[in-house]
């Protein structure tokens, strides 16, 4: 696999990428039906795969997804916007889930948007896009001078980005690639990449592949492992050149291997890959395992160009290894470096902010508070009877919380029509930051424990932040459904002779 890699990266230019490959296509503006008129005050409400296709059409409006979106059956997605038509509206994903998004593509930018910017400076710089949830991204770049991003492969100066998630796989050869985004110039929040990158990339990153012109990095972070016959890679940035990473972190491991380019300074590093501009790292941490096959690795940043840039590393920390990376790659700086078991203790983050971190001491690594659950429960019947069939509650229900190791509590709680509690299951789990599907509770109706009536199904999930408790309430109908009891003739008796003719029966 590492040959295939090196000869892969030959063919990478070293020079900035041109514009996509894409042709934008000139349509008619795509109908929503009245949902909307594409204002930031009433933006589209995108429902079906073909909404979100619409979104091409105009590149200028407001958007905003009222369901899942299922790409699965789409085939070849192709990015909304590029170099030579960015996308300069506003999108809101409003925490509904686009999954099984493929793309296999020689264009320049790639990823759900392929070009991202505002439509005019604007101070402070708006967030264009928010609330995304991409699930199962697959992603495979076919020329060396892609950018490529699970949500866009750029995403320019005058935009931000905020609540963005991305799970899946990014392969192949390209200028740039990064779990979230390709190369980004401004600012991304509350944000998380669950992203597998292996390729032949110049710079890849875990959250970004560049990450320049002032960006800031802010409660953010990346579990994916990241690997490169490239210059540089990162945990969170390939290449940094004027950026800061303020409460964030890197849990993948990170390699870069030697592609047979004679690179200046390549490097490898748990957050940084390379540093070419100013730099600032703060309340941040790497914890994977760091590998260079070529220039040099480092704890938190991998290399850093001559004459050395401004490096500020403000109480960030990176797990220590035989024999000992240094926070810069070539450097001096050890005291950063814990083992780690100390990376599980609370005591080793000197004047972080509890309100921002928690941890669960000695067995989870630090993880962002800010993150909240999010429930998705399956569908219930409408109606129910008191006997089979029909007379199964089946309560499925799926958790996500992207604070990676936070406790968190659910309880169902099935409620009759007078709100008398009737029955109830509790679970208890540690938020891994994927979906995690609880067992299914089920419960069996019978006329006697459970009479007819109108009864509500109550979903609570807590974390440990009392203002993230998600609470939803399902209500149902039951039926007695329960045939009557078979009639028995209890009298007369066999043999009796009676003046009274009528029978006595019961049931």
């Amino acid at each position: 696999m590492r040959k295939q890699l090196a000869l892969l990266l030959v063919f990478l230019l070293a020079a900035m990428p041109v514009n996509g490959l894409w042709t934008q296509k000139v349509k008619a503006a795509y109908d929503y039906d009245g949902r909307g008129d594409g204002s930031e005050a009433n933006p589209y409400i995108i429902l079906t795969a073909e909404d979100l296709d619409g979104v091409r059409e105009n590149l200028t409006a407001s958007y905003k997804l009222g369901a899942d979106i299922d790409l699965s059956a789409f085939g070849n997605w192709e990015p909304i916007g590029g170099q030579a038509a960015q996308f300069t509206g506003t999108f809101d994903g409003d925490f509904h889930t686009i999954k099984g998004m493929t793309i296999n593509s020689s264009a320049g930018d790639l990823g759900l948007f392929g070009s991202v910017n505002g439509q005019t400076p604007v101070f402070p710089t708006p967030v264009r896009i928010k609330n995304v949830r991409l699930e199962n991204v697959d992603i495979t770049a076919t020329d060396p001078t892609s950018q490529v991003g699970g949500l866009s492969g750029v995403i320019a100066d005058h935009a931000k980005t905020e609540g963005i998630y991305v799970s899946g796989t990014i392969s192949g050869i390209g200028y740039t690639a990064g779990g979230i985004v390709g190369q980004m110039r401004n600012g991304m929040s509350n944000s998380e990449a669950h992203v597998e990158i292996e390729g032949s990339f110049r710079h890849a990153g875990g959250l970004t592949g560049i990450a320049g012109g002032g960006a800031v990095i802010e409660q953010s972070y990346a579990t994916g492992d990241v690997l490169t016959s490239g210059e540089m890679a990162g945990g969170l940035v390939g290449w940094a050149t004027g950026m800061q990473a303020i409460n964030s972190y890197a849990t993948g491991n990170v390699t870069l291997l030697d592609g047979g380019v004679p690179w200046s300074y390549p490097g490898a590093g748990g957050l940084i890959g390379q540093a070419f501009d100013s730099v600032t790292l703060t309340n941040s941490y790497a914890s994977g395992n760091v590998t260079a096959d070529i220039g040099r690795a480092g704890g938190l940043i991998g290399n850093r160009t001559s004459p050395p840039p401004t490096i500020h590393l403000n109480g960030s920390y990176w797990k220590a290894t035989v024999p000992p990376l240094a926070a810069v790659g070539g450097g001096t700086d050890y005291d950063g470096a814990v083992s780690e078991s100390d990376m599980l203790d609370w005591n080793t983050y000197d004047g972080w902010n509890s309100a921002i971190w928690g941890i669960r001491d000695g067995e989870s690594l630090p993880y962002l508070n800010r993150f909240a659950p999010e429930v998705r429960v399956a569908q219930l019947e409408s109606d129910y009877g008191t006997s089979a069939p029909g007379n199964e509650l089946a309560v499925n229900v799926t958790v996500r919380d992207g604070s990676i190791g936070e406790p968190l509590k659910i309880r169902l709680a099935l409620n009759n029509a007078q709100d008398a509690m009737v029955a109830e299951k509790e679970y208890t789990l540690n938020a891994s930051g994927l979906s995690q599907p609880l067992a299914e509770w089920a419960v069996a109706f019978d006329e006697v424990q459970y009479p007819a009536g109108t009864y509500h199904l109550i979903v609570t999930v807590e974390d440990t932040v009392g203002a993230h408790a998600w609470e939803r309430t399902l209500f149902f109908d039951i039926n007695d459904t329960t045939a009557p009891a078979a009639p028995v003739l209890t009298g007369p008796t066999d043999g009796a002779s009676l003046n009274d003719t009528t029978p006595t029966i019961s049931g």
